[in-house]
């Protein structure tokens, strides 16, 4: 019996699965780490859908594929949820090392920050994040998609890279769910009873609200199904 959904992604997926779990929606997860997505491990493949260099990654995805019945992932018929395209804690640092910081427009610029540009922001992230636009994409043109942004994090540029992300996903024609309206408190912080104790990633109750949102307004459709 094939699942009700697809989970690809990062660290962020555990989550995901958790709230899955709790609200009884049976899915397979492919979860990999931000730095073998970073590293640009897992890319998409025409005839599999998605593959990688890493040995024990592709042992993975054949797993899911004799799960499947399919070996195009993207054309099981079954909906995916992806939490790809962003993996921050490796994007984000690196930028900021030299003072590097993106402001709104008109923000007063203290002296030991250097403001960047939209333009350039854009560029840096397409440098890092194109072929993860790519994968998501090509799974879109075969099935029912949906990209799901890490939880939100008052930390020194995230804000402003997640916003970048999320609008070139949609600028791509990509359905994307993005906590931060939904579940960030007043600091834009997702608040601590929602957080592990790392502090970076949601916990099994964050993955239950934000699968019954996704469900709530028709990013996922599960039939017959009261999220509780």
């Amino acid at each position: 019996m094939k699942p009700d959904l697809l989970i690809i992604g990062d660290s962020h997926s555990a989550a995901l699965r958790a709230g899955c779990d709790q609200l009884r929606i049976a899915c397979l997860m492919a979860s990999f780490s931000g730095a073998v997505w970073h590293d640009g491990h897992i890319t998409y493949h025409d005839e599999l859908g998605i593959t990688s260099s890493r040995k024990w990654a592709s042992s993975l995805l054949d797993d899911i594929r004799t799960k499947l019945g399919a070996r195009h992932l993207a054309r099981a018929g079954v909906p995916v949820l992806f939490s790809v395209g962003f993996h921050l804690g490796r994007l984000v640092p690196g930028f900021g090392w030299n003072g590097h910081r993106v402001f709104r427009s008109g923000a007063e610029v203290p002296g030991d920050r250097m403001a960047v540009s939209s333009g350039l922001l854009r560029d840096y992230i397409s440098e890092f994040r194109s072929s993860h636009f790519e994968l998501i994409e090509g799974f879109a043109r075969d099935t029912a998609v949906t990209v799901v942004a890490p939880p939100p994090l008052n930390r020194e540029n995230y804000a402003a890279f997640s916003d970048a992300i999320v609008e070139e996903m949609e600028r791509r024609k990509l359905r994307v769910f993005d906590p931060r309206g939904h579940f960030a408190d007043e600091s834009g912080a997702l608040p601590e009873e929602l957080l592990e104790a790392d502090q970076v990633h949601g916990n099994a109750e964050y993955g239950r609200l934000v699968m019954k949102k996704l469900i709530e307004e028709s990013f996922l459709q599960m039939d017959n199904r009261a999220p509780a």
